[in-house]
């Protein structure tokens, strides 16, 4: 049986998806144990509440109405501890392949340590496919979003992202992909060489610290430009939903894709509405009702369907 420093050290390797089967075991066993229960709960209690102070702060600067912080740091533990939990049931090791799967589910991030060292968030309703070989470098497949910070290698080995509708290639930096739709890449830092896939003699971009660049999947051509309508969409990994001089009704689209929530405007009037402000990336029943004060509405949940009236 493993101590709580033990305990703490695994945790904080399935948190970088860096645990192995044995040790996965081993915190299993240590959390279901009775006596374990309240040491269990009080870290969790910890993480949560640092994680969600901020969201605190920002929306008590935004509104005077009571938002009681108790049950969700209690409820955000809970969600904790079964993310961490699921995380390793999303990793499964392809026999004689070097492929590693990992995927998310509503409303959550994964963090991931992959075996270059290079390390990936990956998005919510998100996958992502790393194969590594000697011939092909390495190579990983991402459908839905993710942001990479890629590590350089003493032989120059590629780095190789391939979406639906594009091929990043890089040596080493810091960029966002969004591939929900047309593919979206926001590059913080460093170079990426970008084509769109499937072409003959497809069109090569290099894409410089600070541009966006857009895929669309009918359009031919790459669209370079400073755009900060997808820089702001890299702001999730920071633990923000940052949306500036944007429609309502595309700030509630990027929302569904996150929350796999099904969210309605009574008053359509209002979706063309451009507007500014910041959410805290949260689970769903915080960022929801932040979402509802930074709108000025009233949000209702029925179950499949949130209205905002």
């Amino acid at each position: 049986m493993i101590n709580k420093s033990e305990f703490k050290s695994l945790y904080t390797k399935l948190k970088s998806s860096s645990i192995s089967e044995e040790e996965f075991k081993s915190f299993l066993e240590y959390i279901n144990q009775p006596e374990n229960q309240y040491m269990v709960k009080e870290v969790l209690d910890q993480e949560a509440a640092g994680k969600y102070l901020d969201s605190h702060l920002a929306l008590k600067n935004r509104s005077e109405q009571p938002f009681n912080w108790r049950w969700t740091i209690k409820a955000a533990s809970i969600l904790l501890l079964l993310g961490m939990i699921g995380i390793f049931s999303y990793m499964f090791f392809a026999k004689g392949q070097g492929e590693i799967f990992y995927s998310t589910e509503n409303g959550e991030i994964l963090e991931i340590q992959l075996p270059d060292n290079s390390l990936v968030k990956l998005n919510a309703n998100s996958t992502l496919k790393w194969r590594n070989d000697s011939e092909n470098g390495r190579l990983v497949e991402l459908s839905g979003e993710a942001f990479f910070n890629v590590k350089h290698t003493i032989d120059d080995q590629k780095f190789v992202v391939e979406t639906d509708q594009s091929k990043i290639t890089v040596l080493g930096t810091s960029f966002n992909i969004n591939s929900r739709e047309n593919d979206k890449i926001f590059l913080e830092e460093g170079s990426i060489q970008l084509e769109k896939s499937g072409e003959k003699s497809p069109e090569m971009v290099l894409l410089r610290p600070g541009e966006s660049a857009i895929v669309e999947k009918a359009g031919p051509a790459i669209q370079v430009s400073v755009n900060k309508m997808v820089e702001n969409e890299a702001a999730w990994k920071d633990g923000l939903l940052q949306f500036s001089d944007m429609k309502l009704a595309t700030i509630i689209e990027r929302l569904e894709e996150i929350y796999g929530k099904d969210i309605k405007v009574v008053d359509t009037t209002v979706l063309d509405t451009e507007m500014e402000f910041t959410l805290p990336y949260a689970n769903w029943e915080i960022t929801g009702q932040a979402l509802a004060l930074a709108v000025g509405l009233t949000l209702e949940d029925n179950g499949k369907i949130i209205e905002l009236k």
